[in-house]
């Protein structure tokens, strides 16, 4: 008897031990075993026969549906990477079944895509539906990480770096002229003029840590050094600071810089726990962040432990306000109860999401559970009314939609389920802002300089100031002088004024030639061919933001496969236009 109960005590002592690394908290590898789905296609890649990888797909996707689980975006992001290097025969099937594993993924539509225009550039019409299918999931994958907020992130990173280069240049060319115009501007005072450096400085790094308020301090700068620049400068820099503005408002209207309340990987494995369960790790979920209880109840759904679904989706209704996220989720309580023999408020939260959506499937559901509830009169009054609508739809019970993916992930992200009235509200705040900011600064600017008129003699580079040395309009009083009467310099002063303006051409066509070099167009900007040096340093910049620097911003980055045709055309086309601004800056400091 004491050895029968020392057996019992070490086995629960074992049990207790081992049982919460397999308790059912672990739900990834209750959706799919991971090391038996590589295992089934490295050897399907092997296979001679292209078709191989359906014998053993099948059986996943089987089991997929049967849970009715809507993704499962590692084993297609799987398919993708594993498939790159193989024949394009059995690229194009990898990738159309990693379309069909997770309808949902962009990313598997993108390079699906990818794989048709490569491969069978001629099948116009599986083309044109990939491209329909791809636009579809990147507008309802989640907005702060879909593609096309990333091209303004994008553009707006390389406005801002062609301002920051034009500043560059047009502070080395005309230095001379902002500093006189900075000392007009603190009355010659060393002191004023160092603390207001000071006051700039500490200002710019206050506002720069500060969300989009470092427009704010591009804006000052832009103002006070557009003064002493000539007007197709001027053009140029407030037109892409425009640009700049419009690019970081659309940022604002996707709601993609707003402060999200729960953590990038949080959020991600609770909108992988609704789309993708495979992907998501219950254990992760945090129940007390928003969307927490929602992901914890699609999870349970799929896992089909009805008890614990009801749980939590009671938790997350509490907390849902948006109506399409909150009919998807009382459609699938009213699903649960039925589960449970629980027809009466199966029927009442099926009522209320049929009532918000309209959609006959949902209301078909609503009838089965009132046929299976007793509630026969009601059943067949609501299948009277579906059939007089007439729509040609099928229905399948039990049937459940999701709602929108860049909805869910608003909420999951952020908390926030309404539409965003607040975002144009914000975009017109800050465009006001802008806009009364510039203002402030004209103001000031013609407080304090007003009837200031700063040049550059063309032939010494000395500064000509309307209050100190005015000169004529192109020459200053000196190199008039020089033309008019070359007898009235004193012996050696002659010589020396030569030498200093052959000093000044000759540093002027250095700096060109080493602008010319280093930023492509920056040297025909230095020798007043702004238009032409501005489309070669803006075209330059564009390509490499776009192409270079960051991913697509989408969930999952992955490479589709052609990324190295694409990007050998964006090196060719930098270095095309490069070389031409080289071409272009030598002829110009030659004279040419």
């Amino acid at each position: 008897m004491l050895t029968d109960k020392i057996k019992i005590i070490l086995c629960f002592l074992v049990a207790w031990t081992f049982l919460p690394s397999l308790n059912a908290d672990d739900t990834r590898e209750l959706f799919i075993d991971r090391e038996i789905f590589v295992e089934d296609v490295n050897e399907a890649l092997l296979h001679e026969e292209n078709d191989y990888i359906f014998e053993k797909i099948a059986p996943f996707l089987k089991e997929q549906r049967s849970i009715g689980s809507p993704n499962c975006f590692e084993c297609s992001l799987f398919l993708i990477k594993a498939s790159l290097k193989a024949s394009g025969d059995k690229q194009l099937i990898y990738a159309d079944l990693a379309t069909k594993i997770s309808p949902d993924l962009p990313e598997a539509h993108l390079h699906y895509l990818s794989r048709l225009l490569r491969f069978t550039p001629h099948k116009l019409n599986n083309i044109s539906r990939e491209i329909q299918l791809t636009f579809k999931t990147f507008f309802n994958f989640p907005p702060r990480d879909a593609f096309f907020y990333s091209l303004l992130k994008h553009f707006s990173l390389g406005c801002l770096i062609f301002i920051l280069v034009y500043f560059f240049i047009l502070v080395v060319k005309y230095w001379a002229l902002i500093v006189h115009r900075y000392q007009h501007l603190v009355g010659h005072s060393l002191f004023y003029g160092l603390s207001l450096l000071f006051v700039i400085g500490v200002g710019a790094w206050i506002l720069v840590s500060s969300g989009t308020n470092w427009l704010l301090v591009l804006l000052t700068f832009l103002v006070f050094i557009s003064g002493s620049v000539l007007m197709r400068e001027k053009i140029v820099l407030y037109l892409v600071f425009l640009f700049l503005m419009l690019s970081e408002g659309g940022i604002i209207l996707t709601g993609a810089n707003m402060d999200a309340e729960v953590d990038n990987r949080t959020a991600i494995n609770h909108l992988n726990a609704i789309y993708s369960p495979s992907s998501s790790n219950l254990n992760k979920i945090d129940s007390t962040k928003p969307g927490g209880s929602m992901a914890k109840g699609y999870l349970f759904y799929y896992l089909g432990n009805y008890k614990r679904v009801v749980f939590h989706f009671k938790k997350a209704l509490s907390d849902i306000k948006q109506g399409e996220i909150r009919a998807s989720v009382e459609n699938v309580v009213g699903l649960s109860f039925a589960k449970l023999g629980n027809y009466q408020k199966a029927s009442a939260y099926l009522k209320k999401a049929y009532e918000y959506d309209g959609d006959p499937r949902t209301g078909y559901n609503f009838s089965k559970i009132l046929y299976e509830g007793g509630m026969t009169e009601r059943a067949t009054a609501l299948e009277g009314a579906l059939l007089e609508k007439g729509e040609a739809t099928t229905y399948v019970f039990p049937y459940y939609r999701l709602p929108p993916m860049y909805k869910v992930w608003r909420f999951v992200s952020s908390g926030s389920t309404q539409d965003r009235f607040e975002n144009w509200i914000r975009f017109v705040v800050f465009i006001l802002g802008n806009l009364f900011f510039y203002i402030l600064l004209l103001l000031t600017r013609i407080n304090y300089l007003k009837g200031l008129t700063l040049a550059r003699c063309m032939e010494c580079g000395t500064v000509m100031c309307s209050k100190c040395n005015a000169g004529g309009k192109h020459v200053c009083a000196v190199c008039r002088l020089m033309k008019a009467d070359p007898e009235i310099f004193k012996r050696g002063e002659r010589e020396k004024y030569i030498k200093y303006r052959e000093h000044y051409f000759a540093r002027h066509s250095i700096i060109t030639a080493i602008f010319n070099i280093l930023i492509p167009g920056g040297g025909l900007i230095f020798a007043n061919r702004i238009t032409e040096g501005s489309f070669y340093l803006f075209t330059t910049i564009f390509i490499s933001t776009q192409f270079f620097m960051g991913k697509t911003s989408l969930i999952y980055n992955i490479r589709t496969g052609n990324s190295g045709v694409v990007l050998f055309f964006a090196v060719a086309a930098v270095m095309i236009v490069y070389l031409i601004s080289i071409v272009r800056g030598f002829l110009v400091v030659r004279g040419d």
